[in-house]
This record gives structure tokens, C-alpha cells and sequence, in this order.
């Protein structure tokens, strides 16, 4: 199987809305870091900006949820936030897991915190 070569763009992540409050560089950073990823699950050319697509908007995700120091809820004197815990939820991750299973010839490997 020839290595796949279509990695996704900074325009193609700047359109979703989990990029929104990242800077180019970061997201240009996760879209470097990511993309090993999929070379090592071996996804086809077919799918790999799609896969790779999914895994920096995964990700992303994955920073905003650690940047929120994990807190599931939090209240203040007359303000109350509840955060959705996405660990296990992630529609991003799940699509990736699905495409590597489906056409991947690596092992899926990454935990989730």
C-alpha cells in the first residue's frame, strides 16, 4: 500500500467551529503533529484528509477540554456552568476510529486521556 499523501489544509480546519480562539500556529501545529497519525494507521489516500481532518479536529477538542482544567460544572455566586465531558463522546474520534477500522491497515492506538 503506497503511504498516503493528502493531509488536511488550515482552511479546511478553520472552517469548523471547534477551531474558533486557536491561532493559525496552533492549528497548523496540531495539523504537523496529526498527521503522523494517520501515515502510522496506514489510511489510503481515498480518505486520509478526511481521517486527518477528523484527528486535528479531535485534537483541538482534546486542548479545549484540557485547557478547562477539566471541570464538568462550576458555580460562583449567582453564575452556574456544566460542561459536557466529551472524553468519551467525541463524534470526531469515533469518525476516525470508524474510518481506520473500515480501510486503515495500522492498530488504533490513542487513548483518550
Amino acid at each position: 500500500m503506497a503511504q498516503a499523501t493528502h493531509q488536511t489544509t488550515l482552511a479546511a480546519i478553520k472552517n469548523y467551529p471547534d477551531a474558533v480562539g486557536y491561532n493559525d500556529e496552533a492549528i497548523q501545529q496540531s495539523i504537523n503533529d496529526t498527521w503522523q497519525q494517520v501515515l502510522a494507521d496506514q489510511l489510503p489516500d481515498s480518505v486520509s484528509e478526511r481521517g486527518h481532518r477528523l484527528l486535528v479536529l479531535h485534537d483541538l477538542l482534546m486542548h479545549s477540554i484540557a485547557s478547562s482544567g477539566g471541570v464538568a460544572s462550576g458555580s460562583t455566586k449567582d453564575y452556574t456552568q456544566t460542561n459536557f465531558d466529551w472524553s468519551d463522546h467525541d463524534p470526531y474520534l469515533i469518525d476516525y476510529n470508524r474510518l481506520v477500522s473500515q480501510f486503515g491497515q495500522g492498530k488504533w492506538s490513542i487513548d483518550v486521556f
